[in-house]
């Protein structure tokens, strides 16, 4: 990293370590002196997918990376901060790390840990230096969570041009897309998966993108406060009585419509997502994504 951050964070579900690269505080029990965020060894593929004509063409596997930390535990106990931090390096723990710059927005990476990877070096009187390393096995590091970015409610009436009495000349529909949509522009400087939600009341509703992905549902209905959550990357596909999908734990696989339905993966760059549906609305969640900072 050429840009000093002003913070790195270790931190599961029960537990966090400030690893402070400068200006430590005058309570820091662990000073970060170095640190590796590693590289990702990005691989081209070539490989046919089931479902999609032809091949696939760009780099689709992203190789794991190795994250290291060069640390000075200091205070009247420095061992309960190498205890937390050896907790955290066991293979079936899951930290994450976050970095964030002066003034800047942070970014976090899902770690794992390597057993035994913790070398100690001089000790002193108060006073410890370590080296610890661990396994970033997406190989990126992941913004913050944007949006929801929404589109308005349907219309069951598209829009044109044509008033009658008509005079010609007249442009048939103006050009006009009748479909309520939503346009995102994607940062980062890899490939995301968005997560798409669909919100009541609406009966068998199709989103698609101008790209032409498609997502559609055959013999579904929601009710007004009722939604769907369209995960991408996890490949799931749930239903929640509530506008916020904070419980969505209901599967409804069979009401996708696989034959003309595929999970999306964007580039970064502008995707504009669009609803057919005569009511309802469509929302958009998405994480970006960087090989660095």
């Amino acid at each position: 990293m050429r840009v000093r951050p002003a913070e790195l964070v270790l931190y599961d579900d029960t537990r966090s370590v400030i690893l402070r690269p400068i200006n430590p505080n005058a309570g820091d029990e662990v000073i970060c002196t170095s640190w590796d965020l590693g590289a990702a060894d990005v691989r081209v593929t070539n490989t046919p997918r089931a479902g999609v004509d032809g091949t696939d063409d760009g780099p689709g596997l992203l190789g794991a990376r190795t994250v290291t930390f060069d640390l000075v535990f200091i205070g009247q106990d420095p061992y309960t901060k190498i205890d937390l931090l050896s907790a955290m390096s066991h293979p079936a723990a899951r930290p994450v790390l976050r970095v964030t710059r002066l003034g800047g927005q942070p970014w976090t990476m899902a770690l794992r840990g390597i057993p035994f990877a913790i070398a100690y070096g001089p000790q002193q009187a108060g006073k410890i230096e370590a080296s610890i390393t661990f396994n970033c096995p997406a190989g990126y590091l992941q913004g913050p969570l944007l949006g929801p970015y929404s589109t308005h409610a349907a219309s069951s009436t598209g829009r044109t041009d044509w008033r009658f009495p008509a005079h010609f000349r007249k442009g048939f529909g103006a050009g006009v897309n009748p479909y309520a949509g939503v346009s995102i522009d994607v940062g980062g400087n890899i490939p995301i998966s968005p997560v798409i939600y669909i919100f009541g009341p609406v009966t068998n509703p199709v989103v698609f993108t101008d790209e032409g992905e498609r997502f559609a549902f055959e013999g579904l209905t929601l009710a007004t406060g009722q939604g769907v959550q369209i995960d991408m990357e996890a490949g799931t596909v749930r239903r929640a009585a509530n506008s916020l999908i904070a419980n969505a734990n209901a599967d409804v696989w069979a009401h996708v419509d696989f034959d003309t339905s595929t999970f999306w993966t964007w580039a970064p760059g502008i995707h504009t997502v669009r609803y057919a549906a005569s009511t309802g609305t469509v929302s958009v969640q998405y994480r970006e994504r960087r090989l660095n900072i």
